[in-house]
């Protein structure tokens, strides 16, 4: 195993050939060098179940297995909570499944029409995906591009009303498919949100854009900063809560 990452690979995910055997059960992962971080850190990734180990610049990468030994415990309980909630996953397919958006359960319907026309509509507790003949297949993807559109316009909307009520400033808002946040702050005041998060209720959603707004005025995760967080959000850990439980749910 390789010990000391070489400055071509900071920053970089090594994505193959990473395995370790915990209790019999081979768990694979991948090694993400990062400058930033202070500290090595384990986490699942909700959107594909495998284990994702962040490391710092400087980290002896021969003593991570084990440390991985040391943390199977809680790598094999996360690991099996995200397997069923993979299994219990309320969307799969685009026809007669469910689909969250802004926390409530929508049943997915295609509907076939004549000409070019590919687009998203609500119609009696469905969202109906509207495809032209022969292009079933592209229902996913259709349905994608709309909820990543509604949840551009929501949350700028949301982070320009929260931030006019509390004076901050900005510079740009990306709306992205992270792999592991739901949101993120840089350093040039550029705020970050995952378009998943049109699928949860709109409190958590607005706990999210409270969250990064906050990193405005302090970035890092200080006591300092969760008191800020919780002035303007006092539910503010059942909204982080809730997405801890729900959030391998909010995907397609």
């Amino acid at each position: 195993m390789q010990r000391l990452a070489s400055k071509k690979q900071a920053g970089r995910q090594c994505k193959s050939g990473n395995s370790v055997n915990l209790r019999g059960k081979v768990v694979y992962y991948t090694v993400r060098i990062s400058r930033r971080a202070k500290h090595l850190s384990l986490k699942v990734r909700f959107d594909s179940t495998e284990l994702e180990v962040v490391a710092p610049f400087e980290f002896d990468l021969g003593l991570l297995e084990d440390i991985l030994r040391k943390k199977q415990d809680w790598i094999l309980d996360q690991l099996d909570r995200f397997h069923q909630a993979e299994k219990q996953c309320l969307y799969k397919q685009y026809g007669g499944k469910r689909v969250y958006y802004q926390g409530r359960e929508f049943e997915v319907e295609t509907k076939i029409e004549q000409g070019n026309t590919r687009h998203v509509f609500m119609c009696e507790g469905k969202l109906i995906v509207v495809v032209p003949e022969g292009a079933e297949k592209e229902a996913g993807a259709v349905l994608e591009e709309w909820l990543r559109s509604t949840a551009r316009q929501i949350i700028n909307q949301r982070v320009e009303v929260v931030s006019k009520v509390l004076n901050l400033s900005y510079n740009r808002i990306f709306i992205r498919s992270q792999k592991t946040r739901w949101g993120s702050c840089s350093q040039k005041r550029n705020l970050n949100f995952n378009w998943r998060l049109v699928m949860a209720p709109p409190d958590v959603l607005d706990y999210i854009v409270v969250h990064e707004l906050m990193h405005l005025v302090e970035l890092n995760h200080s006591k300092k900063f969760w008191r800020l967080v919780e002035g303007v959000c006092p539910d503010y850990k059942v909204h982080r809560a809730w997405l801890r439980k729900n959030g391998p749910f909010l995907t397609l």
